[in-house]
């Protein structure tokens, strides 16, 4: 019994000691190669999943509307009006007032808007330009336009910021708001004028004979307007009457029928030159000249309007059949007239 006993123990000790035999329980150490690997194990691949596209994409933000050179601007449904979100910008030396550089944006906004929706085009269209416009001129004239056809815009201030940089103090703003569209009854209806002196400048004593085109049959009133808006009307025919002109034919004024009507440059005592504008203003012919469009006076048989701008112009520019006009500047000045100045027709 005790030499099976020692037999058994002899035999466990001798298969420990056999190489390749592992035993269950016995961990792998640096004295067991066998148990060990012959190689390290590496870890399982990772595997990259791809970014899964939502259902819905979701777009990239828009540029806000006011931030463009043009903002946004939108007519009505009837074409009447123009909303719009503009925006401007206004510097000024440093130390001025935020009142004072926000009133300056808001100006740069309407610039913009004017430019932006074509009003400036369309206003200057009727407006001749010559030799003695000027800027001032025109942007004083298209102003008094704009008030008779009420265009100007009204808005309230959605966004404003103000810095200082350098030497200088800037504000930003964005105006949002309504105006009135030039929108006349027929936008086809125009005229064309020519020969006031050499393009627009008249010697004193010279005459002077008014070419006009017309697109649609018209009644056509020329009204010379000085500096203070008093208009004196260059025809003493019965206001109701007008000068008739064809479409599509050149009518000179005085016209042939007017052979006791002369026109003729002149230059007030003590002057060395003047300058004012000649109105041409038409209605269709089938138009009645509104009862509120009466002279106040008259100056020898010529008519006269105190204030031509609000007593005539703007009962004229209210008719609901087509109506529209030209302002042509003019300058007299001393000294011989020329023996040719007829200017070239200007297109509208």
């Amino acid at each position: 019994m005790g030499a099976r006993r020692f037999l058994l123990w002899l035999f466990l000790v001798f298969s420990l000691s056999l190489p390749g035999c592992v035993t269950r329980g016995v961990p792998p150490s640096p004295t067991n190669p066998v148990a060990m690997p012959s190689s390290p194990i590496s870890p399982p691949p990772l595997v990259k999943k791809k970014p899964v596209a939502p259902e819905h994409p979701v777009p990239p933000p828009s540029p806000v509307p006011f931030l463009s050179p043009c903002g946004t601007i939108t007519r009505s449904s009837s074409g009447q009006w123009l909303d719009f979100l503009m925006a401007g910008k206004g510097i000024l030396p440093k130390g001025a007032s935020d009142r004072a550089v926000l009133a300056r944006a808001e100006k740069n906004a309407v610039d913009r808007l004017d430019r932006c929706s074509g009003m400036t085009r369309e206003l200057s269209s009727f407006y001749e330009g010559n030799s003695v416009s000027s800027l001032r001129d025109r942007r004083e004239t298209l102003k008094k336009i704009r008030k008779i056809l009420g265009l100007f815009p009204r808005f309230h201030v959605v966004r404003e910021s103000c810095r200082e940089a350098g030497q200088s103090r800037s504000c930003e703003v964005a105006i949002e708001g309504r105006v009135k569209s030039l929108h006349p009854p027929d936008p086809g209806f125009l005229l064309r004028t020519s020969g006031v002196g050499h393009s627009g400048l008249l010697r004193a004593g010279e005459s002077v004979t008014l070419r006009i085109f017309s697109t649609r049959p018209a009644r056509v009133y020329l009204v010379d307007v000085d500096e203070q808006g008093r208009g004196i009307l260059l025809d003493p025919e019965p206001l109701t009457k007008g000068v008739a002109v064809p479409a599509g034919i050149w009518v000179s004024f005085p016209t042939d029928g007017q052979k006791s009507l002369s026109l003729e440059a002149a230059l007030p005592p003590k002057l060395p030159k003047v300058a004012g504008h000649l109105w041409v203003v038409a209605r269709e012919e089938k138009a009645s000249l509104p009862a509120k469009a009466q002279p106040e006076g008259a100056e020898g048989s010529l008519p006269i309007f105190k204030d031509f701008f609000g007593g005539f112009l703007s009962p004229v520019v209210h008719l609901k059949a087509g109506w529209t006009f030209r302002v042509i500047p003019y300058e007299v000045v001393g000294g011989s007239a020329p023996s040719s100045g007829t200017s070239a027709p200007a297109n509208r």
